[in-house]
């Protein structure tokens, strides 16, 4: 055990990405339209969907996929069984 303290429930990859040029919103977002289905619903309910650039979302899957900061299991029985991971854990890149 004392073999893997070092490593054990560490972020040791966190990859860095540069800032990106275009932004992270979705040059097509209409925020006029989005803004005026949102107040025209009842209740005030709007789905907007593609709001990411082609860029950030794949920044983001790159991110999460060779980061190590995926270690926390939760327990099938309470929680569904999937890895959590946290802002003070590593997941805290500002692509994000």
């Amino acid at each position: 055990a004392a073999a893997i303290a070092p490593y054990y429930n560490k972020a040791l990859n966190v990859p860095d990405y540069p800032p990106l040029e275009g932004g992270h919103l979705n040059p097509q977002l209409d925020p006029a339209k989005i803004e005026a289905e949102y107040f025209s619903a009842s209740p005030s309910v709007c789905v907007v969907d593609n709001v990411l650039s082609k860029e950030a979302l794949e920044g983001i899957r790159e991110l999460l996929a060779e980061s190590t900061v995926w270690y926390e299991t939760k327990m099938p029985e309470r929680f569904g069984g999937y890895v959590g991971a946290y802002l003070n854990d590593g997941l805290h890149h500002r692509i994000l």
